[in-house]
């Protein structure tokens, strides 16, 4: 199930790219727009994770959506194993074929914008974590609205509320490595524990979204 949806992500350019063009397209207009120097380092982590965000939310309905049309959703209901664990292998496969082309992306835009190594590769690492609680707040948004009608629009009012508590960690935590304090601080183990808290509600939250979504 992980090297199939792993698979799957990394080949289904229609539902990832334009979500990926999307968040491009923020970061790019953001450095273009301000100046060199404090403007954009007072307001990197809150573009890079608002882009994320809006982003993940786009590519989730829209592959929800494709495996809802082709049936997989019903399979996977009728699965013998049980869904959670179905449900976890899918996500972390749909996160990492997501996050792999993302990350170059945004590398090679840190790095354009002068960023250090150290900053670079701090920015990253929360990113990578804190993405995974926002894909799993999100397949569970996802999974309400698989079956609606311009689901686009209606995710991110029911999402949104959910992601502040990991939106004020994740850009605390930037801040943090931008001011050089560290990559492993406080804001970093916060932002974990928000993320294994999330992956570990989701997988029952969607399931049951899904099969609501069946009747």
């Amino acid at each position: 199930m992980f090297r199939s949806e792993l698979k799957s992500a990394l080949n289904r350019g229609s539902s990832a790219l334009p979500a990926l063009q999307f968040s491009l397209l923020v970061l790019v207009l953001f450095v273009l727009g301000l100046p060199l120097g404090g403007q954009i380092a007072a307001l990197l982590p809150v573009v890079l994770w608002v882009g994320l965000l809006l982003s993940v939310i786009l590519y989730l309905n829209r592959a929800l959506q494709d495996e809802h049309e082709d049936g997989f959703v019903a399979q996977l209901l009728l699965s013998s194993k049980p869904t959670w664990v179905l449900l976890v292998q899918q996500l972390i496969g749909r996160w990492i074929g997501f996050m792999l082309p993302y990350t170059a992306v945004v590398a090679c835009l840190l790095f354009g914008m002068g960023c250090s190594a150290v900053e670079a590769l701090g920015l990253l690492l929360g990113l990578w974590i804190g993405s995974l609680a926002v894909f799993a707040l999100g397949s569970v948004g996802a999974a309400l609205t698989v079956c609606v009608r311009q689901a686009s629009l209606l995710l991110p009012v029911l999402l949104l509320p959910l992601y502040v508590p990991t939106l004020i960690f994740a850009c605390h935590y930037s801040y943090a490595v931008l001011n050089h304090e560290g990559i492993m601080n406080l804001w970093f183990f916060l932002l974990c524990a928000d993320t294994v808290f999330c992956c570990t509600i989701s997988p029952y939250f969607m399931g049951a979204a899904l099969k609501v979504s069946q009747w």
